[in-house]
């Protein structure tokens, strides 16, 4: 029973965080910007950021001169265009690895993302980055449903899965 709960866990990890799509920093694109003492640095998973295509952040601050991360316990975020707000929330820092979210940019234009890095309540820096959106299809398509980066994401957690199972039937 506990191969069988180890295989399902995992499978379910790799629909939640899919192999290759929190890449934020490692193969996409990042914009920083100096305010004050600090320097925010924003990383997104896609090189273009297109309506319609899920797009991952991760949000950073650390000391100009030092590079040192900055303590933060949680930000708020919105994202608007023009007048209209599309999203605004806070997001708790996270225990381990960065602090992201995902987002889909529902039609094309200049889009602004305001950040403000919260430290206990108070204010420890907040600045915006303004962010040009290519027109794109906005309903996903059946396609975009199977990507690869989702494919090997199933496969992955399927594969520590069975490993897994045999690696605790053969300890039990």
């Amino acid at each position: 029973m506990r191969a069988f709960s180890f295989f399902v866990l995992s499978f379910l990890l790799s629909m939640v965080f899919p192999l290759g799509s929190m890449q934020a920093h490692g193969t996409g694109e990042s914009v920083e910007k100096v305010v004050g003492e600090y320097l925010i640095d924003i990383g997104y998973s896609l090189p273009e950021l297109k309506a319609g295509a899920p797009v991952y952040f991760d949000f950073n601050i650390l000391f100009n001169k030092t590079q040192e991360n900055v303590a933060f316990t949680d930000i708020w975020v919105q994202i608007a265009k023009s007048s209209e707000t599309f999203f605004a929330s806070g997001i708790s820092k996270a225990r381990f690895g960065g602090t992201t979210m995902a987002y889909t940019f529902p039609t094309g234009g200049e889009y602004e993302l305001k950040v403000r890095f919260q430290n206990e309540g108070e204010t420890v820096e907040e600045t915006s980055f303004p962010f040009q959106v290519a027109a794109g299809n906005a309903q996903l398509s059946k396609t975009s449903l199977f990507s690869p980066a989702l494919f090997l994401g199933v496969f992955g957690g399927l594969l520590i899965g069975f490993f897994l199972s045999i690696f605790v039937k053969k300890k039990a």
